[in-house]
Order: structure tokens, then C-alpha cells, then sequence
């Protein structure tokens, strides 16, 4: 049981980490698209590290929403299942029922790792879009 913990706890960070990925690459192309923004916001005196932190702020409002959603389907899911059990085939397995545990300090663990694990993936493009210069957002709206 216990490598059979640690194998599905390894294929939780993979997800995690494809999640990760994923809120890079969109905050990544939003700093893209809203290039002449940015520019107009500098343009208007506004810092580096204030446009930094507005792109970092979404990244992990998006974080945030995405693991609050996984953990309410999850831990619901393991609370149905937990009810109605998972049968199982006897001549097969030594167990009748799959028998489903919700331990919260593990839901906890993943929640603040994957909140972790956001926060280091939107640092990249919030520092992007902080150090895009105005002439470079207006030259990328004329394109």
C-alpha cells in the first residue's frame, strides 16, 4: 500500500505540474495580447512591479479557483464513493469494497502544493509583462 501511495502521490505532481504549465502558457499569451495595454499603463506612469503584480494576481486568482474546483470534485467523489463503495470482484481481490480514506492533512498538502506550484508559474510571466517596454507593447499593436 505504502508504494502504491507513493506512486499515485508522484502522478499527482505530474498533473499538478501539466496544470502549472498550463497557466503559464496562458498567462504567457495574455501578457502577449495585451502588450499595447501594458505599454498604454506604462506609458501612464504606472511601475514595473505594479503591472507585475496585476499578471500575477491572475495567475493565481486562476490557481486558486483551479484548486479549490479539484479539491470540491475530488473530495466529494471520495465521499460518494466512500458511501456506496467501489465493488469489487471476490474470487479476484481479498476485499468486497474498495475501501476509499480522505485524509485532510494530505487534501491540505496538495492544495498548498499546488498553490505552490501556481504562484512559481505565474512569477515568469508577470516579470514579462513588468519588464515589457511601451515601445514594444505599441510596435506589437501594429502587427
Amino acid at each position: 500500500m505504502f508504494l502504491e501511495k507513493v506512486a499515485m502521490s508522484i502522478a499527482l505532481v505530474f498533473v499538478i505540474l501539466v496544470a502549472a504549465f498550463g497557466i503559464l502558457a496562458t498567462n504567457l499569451m495574455s501578457v502577449l495580447e495585451k502588450a499595447p495595454e501594458i505599454a498604454i499603463l506604462k506609458t501612464m506612469g504606472c511601475s514595473d512591479r505594479s503591472v507585475a503584480r496585476i499578471f500575477a494576481l491572475e495567475g493565481l486568482c486562476v490557481g486558486i479557483l483551479g484548486t479549490l474546483g479539484g479539491i470540491t470534485v475530488g473530495v466529494g467523489l471520495g465521499l460518494a464513493l466512500g458511501i456506496h463503495g467501489v465493488p469489487l470482484q471476490g474470487s479476484v481481490f481479498y476485499l468486497e469494497r474498495l475501501p476509499i480514506q480522505i485524509i485532510p492533512a494530505e487534501v491540505v498538502t496538495v492544495a498548498l502544493l499546488a498553490l505552490l506550484i501556481v504562484g512559481l508559474s505565474s512569477a515568469w510571466p508577470a516579470r514579462s509583462a513588468g519588464r515589457l517596454r511601451p515601445v514594444d507593447g505599441l510596435r506589437l499593436r501594429d502587427e
